[in-house]
This record gives C-alpha cells, sequence and structure tokens, in this order.
C-alpha cells in the first residue's frame, strides 16, 4: 500500500503507516473480514477509530497528524481469521508509484 505495509497475527491486522494520508482518511483495499475494533496505538494513549466499508474498500477516520514521526501504528480486530482479495487498489489520495515488475504491457 502506497502508505506503508500490514502483519498479521491470528485475527489481528497491524497497519504500519509511514506516510500519513492527508485529508482524514486511510484506504484499505479488499479486505473482506468483519472489523470489530481499530485502534491508533499511541505512545501515551490509545485512539479508537471509525471505519467503514465503501465498495470493496475499508475507510478508517484518522487524526489529521500522525502521532508518531517515523511508523503509526492502526490495530484492526476482525472477526475471524483476515481474507481479502488479491486485488491492487490505487488510493486516489496518496501518490502511488507502480514498479516495472508488477506491470503488464498490452
Amino acid at each position: 500500500m502506497p502508505w506503508g505495509d500490514a502483519t498479521v497475527r491470528g485475527n489481528t491486522i497491524y497497519l504500519s503507516v509511514f506516510q500519513w494520508p492527508a485529508g482524514g482518511s486511510l484506504c484499505l483495499p479488499g479486505l473482506k473480514s468483519e472489523i470489530r475494533k481499530a485502534t491508533l496505538l499511541g505512545k501515551k494513549q490509545d485512539q479508537n477509530l471509525k471505519c467503514r466499508k465503501v465498495g470493496s474498500w475499508i475507510r478508517i477516520e484518522i487524526p489529521d497528524r500522525a502521532p508518531d514521526p517515523y511508523v503509526s501504528v492502526i490495530e484492526l480486530e476482525l472477526a475471524a481469521a483476515p481474507q481479502a482479495d488479491d486485488c491492487w487498489g490505487i488510493d486516489p489520495a496518496v501518490e502511488t508509484e507502480i514498479f516495472v515488475d508488477f506491470a503488464a504491457v498490452q
């Protein structure tokens, strides 16, 4: 994803956000699993986040500023093991660079 990366442990996804999106939301493409709780992990205090499904995307409402200058972490607690489409999603709010290794010429 253009803003960072994701790791999984059991029924939890951790979103490591290196480039904090402007505009108050972070878009996550292709997640099929139900989200029970979204939490922005913080040094002083964790913050619950709202999220909603928009088409095949999850839109997570985030603060205007990242809590950490290097990498901020959002924890997604799911109802079951994560399932996702293996689709490419282009976030309209974030500049996306697709490397030639993933390109096909037609």
